[in-house]
């Protein structure tokens, strides 16, 4: 490490090294008369050895890597001896590597000099051991190699060729680091808290029973082995997230000023628990819930007891699951994490599942810029009037049965390869494109859709549940035109001296329905003109208010302004919304291909269920609170990159 520090600092033979480095140097240099304390055994298998294991060692950490080996040899009479064989380690590369490459390179060390060393004893070994406490090697080494990184990949392969000659590999994590604490990654690999609790029972009796072989505990687990178990979970989580508090507490002194524990009161029971003093020392209530156990907002045990508690009321709202919490425990910013929690309840959104939104997109070419009158237009199927009808009764009249008869014939045409092939050829001919927007996506329909919209408005709220004839709903249809056709399309002004506002019906009466656009007279003087010529400046004339007065208030987008919650990408679980069935009766399915519009947002998805491909708009489509992936998994994504 000193060579390496020199070389990176660029020092010459004929200088001076660093300060930091000559620190460094003199204190090695006075550990080094501690050598001659330390001994080795140069007999490393016992006499009369009946079973041999080899054990395996590797650690890496930002500077270097080591592995070292290990033999243990059973006796005739069952006693163990261990002694260490040998060991190696590396300097870390000048190029910053990251921790999990580095604790990669120490496993395929250690696979390297287990090989070596079982070479050059030739005695028989019965089982070897390799033990890391990374994770992410040990996801690696499960992996198939063509699936990774080169870096990873050849290092993987390298160890699975090693390790296929050995009878029995294992790959471990630690599980205890100190008495009545547990190590932290064994904490995160659990899914709910009871398992939780029920692991580290286990591994307390495993504990015990190894310490008191005269006296092992056997059978299934006991109410008190639960009890202490819970406890070094919770000890555990308050010395990871309250060290300093604790410590304060253990020697008598003052909390920091800065505490987020001194409004609480706390103090430490009979067991080193991190309770609340609180007020209510003289109420009638349990112990339990007068001095709650105090639990950090964003560990993950915190996040297992919401989530236990809140399946076993049933899925309840977060301020009851809260209230059943703090029976026990006391949750630092206990609402917004409970409630958190809860948003990420699977079973809770498919029964009330949440949209999306994104950015109101780009108005297209054809509403901003001028045109002939219905050049461009859009339609649509105006629905029933009033309720959907569960079945329709009527007598066998000739008239009833002759529209029977029509809609039978009419299905037959729309679905008829002639009638469609006709369609076709008339659209081509016309130069006519007709363009689809996605299903069951009305406000992709925009103006046309809100005319759709704002007709039902005036209709309801007119008609309601009266009985007209037809000659009577086809006036009413007609004023309610003549009403939509009449609505300014830009905000009317106090001022009694400015122009009208311009309504549709400035356009509708402009001119023929079948002319041709024509010419631009808007900058031609009027002295220049023909008398057609001037009666068409003056139809220009609304455009050129419509463009003043309508077109530039189209800038400002109304809703839909930001896309806060916009999670949909390739691989997305997502519940489609279904209008006439129940949430909990919604398809799932996954996100098989996204289709961004041309300013890169995505607005449309295909989805795949279980019974096809479907097209939808991302406002159908709501996305499981799956929770993100766990932080090794993070990490191996980012280090394979």
């Amino acid at each position: 490490m000193l060579i390496q520090l020199l070389w990176k600092a660029g020092v010459q033979w004929d200088s001076s090294i660093p300060v930091e480095v000559h620190s460094m140097w003199l204190k090695f240099k006075e550990q080094l008369p501690l050598l001659e304390e330390v001994n080795f055994r140069h007999l490393i298998i016992a006499s009369n050895s009946i079973e041999l294991q080899m054990h395996g060692f590797c650690e890496a950490s930002e500077k270097t890597y080591g592995a070292c080996i290990y033999l243990r040899s059973t006796d005739n009479q069952g006693k163990h001896h261990i002694a260490l064989v040998c060991s190696k380690s590396r300097v870390a590369p000048v190029k910053p590597v990251t921790l999990p490459r580095l604790e990669l390179s120490a496993a395929l060390l250690l696979a390297r000099l287990c090989t070596a060393v079982k070479q050059a004893l030739e005695i028989e070994i019965k089982q070897i051991y390799l033990w890391s406490d990374s994770t992410i090697t040990l996801n690696w080494i499960d992996t198939e190699p063509h699936l990774l990184k080169t870096f990873v990949a050849n290092r993987v392969a390298e160890i699975q060729n090693l390790a296929t000659s050995y009878k029995r590999t294992i790959i471990a994590i630690p599980i205890c680091t100190k008495e009545n604490q547990i190590d932290q990654k064994l904490v995160e690999r659990c899914s709910s808290f009871k398992k939780l609790k029920l692991v580290v029972a286990y591994i307390r009796r495993f504990v015990h029973n190894a310490k008191n072989p005269t006296s092992k505990s056997s059978g299934p687990i006991t109410i008190s082995e639960l009890e202490a178990a819970n406890c070094t979970i919770i000890t555990t989580t308050q010395l990871a997230t309250f060290p300093k508090e604790i410590h304060s507490l253990k020697n008598e002194n003052d909390l920091d000023k800065k505490s987020r524990l001194i409004p609480l009161k706390q103090f430490l029971d009979k067991h080193g628990i991190l309770r609340v003093g609180g007020r209510l020392k003289n109420s009638d209530l349990p112990k339990e819930q007068k001095h709650p156990i105090i639990l950090p907002p964003h560990h993950h045990v915190t996040r297992l007891i919401i989530r236990e508690e809140h399946e076993r009321l049933k899925h309840s709202v977060p301020q009851a699951t809260l209230y059943s919490v703090r029976e026990i425990f006391w949750l630092l910013n206990g609402r917004n994490i409970t409630r958190l929690i809860i948003h990420q309840c699977v079973r809770c959104f498919r029964a009330k599942p949440r949209g999306m939104d994104y950015v109101m997109g780009n108005l297209p070419q054809e509403r901003v810029s001028y045109s002939r009158l219905f050049l461009n237009v859009g339609v649509g199927y105006c629905g029933p009037l009033r309720g959907i009808s569960k079945s329709i009764h009527s007598n066998n009249a000739t008239n009833f049965v002759g529209a029977n008869r029509e809609l039978i014939d009419l299905y037959k045409l729309f679905q008829s390869t002639e009638h469609n092939k006709i369609v076709k050829e008339f659209l081509n001919q016309q130069k006519i494109t007709w363009n689809f927007i996605p299903p069951r996506s009305p406000h992709f329909g925009g103006l046309w859709e809100a005319a759709v919209k704002s007709f039902k408005h005036h209709l309801s709220r007119t008609v309601g549940d009266t009985l007209l004839t037809f000659e009577q709903l086809e006036t009413c249809i007609i004023e309610i035109e003549v009403i939509l056709n009449s609505r300014p399309l830009s905000p009317m002004s106090s001022d009694p001296n400015d122009l009208q506002p311009l309504t549709p019906g400035h356009f509708l009466i402009g001119g023929p329905l079948t002319s041709f656009p024509q010419m631009n007279f808007k900058d031609t003087a009027y002295n220049r003109l023909s008398v057609w010529q001037h009666a068409q400046k003056l139809r220009q004339h609304f455009w050129t208010r419509w463009q003043k007065e309508y077109l530039y208030q189209l800038t400002v987008r109304s809703k839909w302004q930001s896309s806060s919650n916009h999670c949909i990408k390739l691989g997305t679980m997502v519940v489609i919304k279904e209008d006439n069935l129940p949430p909990l009766h919604w398809k799932l399915g996954r996100i098989v291909a996204i289709h961004p519009g041309p300013d890169g947002i995505i607005r449309v998805a295909t989805v795949k269920t279980d019974t096809g491909e479907y097209k939808r708009c991302i406002k159908k489509l709501c996305p499981l609170p799956i929770e993100p992936l766990s932080r090794a998994a993070e990490e191996v994504e980012k280090s394979s990159q």
